[in-house]
């Protein structure tokens, strides 16, 4: 709201060369008669009204043009940013704006307050949620319905299928949204269930994580929720899902596996789709002669990475990610909405036998038996390795948590225990036994830790207090 009030005045001042004095008591006439009194921030409705009231006064002092281009933005998803490229396009379309006008405008708009982002190198704007929302709320012609097919217009090219037009990596990620935006839910399914548009969504969309261009999975699967009624268009979603672990890495099999998972479907509609991936694969040395994959069922997701045995997982408590560890020496963290690898927690030098997450849900200890003797504590958001925990002597049979999330206790054929501090990755404390121990249980109130070991002992041991690190 500060942003906006800011940028209303300097625009009265460098660009009409009003005195600050004069713009500042313009600026309050105008706060009065929009009505903008002290609210209480921490009063969603009162900061609403306020946020509102503020922003009106910004679209006012626009030109009719570059209001309209304003409004044109709400047709963007949250947190995209919008590339020059796709907005030449569009205005183009709508005001006649070639290159030059589409950066002059995007300027006077920042100038204004009204983009979060301006950048010239990059050459992409950024519109904030808020102004967004308030867009969206805001009434006006044309409708928000009719501006997206105003932006489907703009890409559309006279009888040239959608996956032959020439475009970039935005018409393939987001066609299917803004045709479901402006309402044109049967050209949506035609498109959903075209084998050659599945194809190009496929081969011509990608996402970019730390500089390496990866296909599209979880966009092209998430598209075939925007049409639920559709049977057909589920069916297809379900399948795509289940052979994300395929087609990520090899999109060329995308026909063979809706053949094999579908062609025993009674559905019109995906009996051409099977038709057509049938005929796709004429070419191919080996042709399917029966559909013989699994058709969509209770089968949601493979997560396919691991190089050798999974020995464990566990879901977090998002319920949207899992994290598995193998005997390959790595843990992996997956998205379980599209199944894509988000992380590979890479440093143990032989398997990981086991894994526990830590309460609050960003971090995992994780340790390893063989020649490796070591627990790892992992950032799970970055990936990024915290801590080594070092000092067993031998194969580590297990470790468990305290409830203070700050330290935790592990055992080792070295017949020790070792209590850790998991902020400095130091022992805390370290206790000899007997023999190894196999199981161990920490007491209620965390004072008193019990040890069995391999020679049919109990033992009763203190544990050192957390205010004793």
């Amino acid at each position: 709201m500060t942003r906006g009030a800011n940028g209303w005045l300097r625009n009265r001042i460098y660009e009409s060369h009003e005195s600050p004095q004069l713009a500042i008591k313009a600026l309050n006439l105008k706060l009065d008669k929009n009505g903008v009194t002290a609210f209480d921030h921490k009063n969603p409705v009162e900061r609403n009204e306020a946020v509102n009231k503020t922003l009106e006064i910004s679209f006012s002092s626009l030109s009719k043009d570059d209001q309209q281009r304003l409004c044109e933005l709400a047709v963007f998803k949250e947190d995209l940013a919008i590339s020059f490229q796709v907005l030449e396009r569009f205005w183009l379309h709508t005001g006649q704006l070639d290159e030059l006008d589409v950066e002059e405008t995007c300027q006077r708009l920042f100038d204004h307050s009204l983009l979060l982002d301006f950048n010239l190198a990059d050459r992409h704007i950024r519109l904030h949620d808020a102004i967004r929302a308030w867009l969206i709320g805001r009434p006006g012609e044309p409708s928000l319905v009719d501006r997206h097919a105003q932006l489907i217009t703009s890409y559309r090219a006279s009888d040239t299928p959608w996956s032959q037009v020439a475009g970039d990596d935005y018409l393939y990620q987001q066609l299917c949204y803004h045709l479901a935006e402006a309402g044109q839910h049967q050209e949506l399914e035609q498109l959903l269930l075209n084998l050659h548009w599945i194809k190009a969504r496929l081969t011509r969309s990608f996402v970019r994580s730390s500089r390496i261009a990866e296909v599209d999975l979880h966009g092209l699967v998430a598209d075939y929720d925007l049409l639920p009624q559709s049977e057909a268009v589920n069916l297809v979603g379900k399948t795509l899902q289940m052979s994300s672990h395929v087609i990520g890495k090899y999109p060329e099999q995308v026909a063979l596996q809706i053949y094999g998972r579908l062609a025993t479907s009674k559905l019109s509609s995906i009996k051409r789709l099977c038709a057509d991936a049938l005929t796709e694969s004429a070419g191919r040395i080996l042709q399917p002669k029966y559909p013989a994959l699994n058709p969509p069922g209770n089968l949601l997701l493979t997560l396919a990475g691991h190089a050798a045995c999974v020995y464990g997982a566990v879901s977090l408590a998002d319920g949207r990610r899992a994290l598995s560890w193998s005997s390959d020496g790595t843990l992996r963290l997956w998205d379980l909405d599209g199944g894509a690898l988000l992380h590979t927690l890479a440093g143990h030098e032989a398997s990981v036998d086991d894994a526990v997450l830590l309460a609050d849900g960003r971090r995992a200890l994780s340790w390893s038996k063989d020649n490796d003797h070591t627990l790892r504590l992992w950032d799970l958001e970055s990936g990024a390795l915290l801590h080594a925990l070092a000092g067993h002597e031998g194969w580590i049979k297990g470790a468990v948590l305290l409830h203070d999330g700050r330290r935790a206790l592990s055992w080792s054929a070295d017949c020790t225990l070792r209590l850790w501090d998991l902020l400095t990755g130091k022992i805390i404390d370290i206790h000899m036994m007997d023999a190894t121990a196999t199981t161990v249980l920490v007491g209620m109130q965390e004072r008193r830790i019990f040890a069995g070991d391999a020679l049919g002992h109990v033992h009763c041991i203190s544990l050192k207090p957390p205010d004793s690190i």
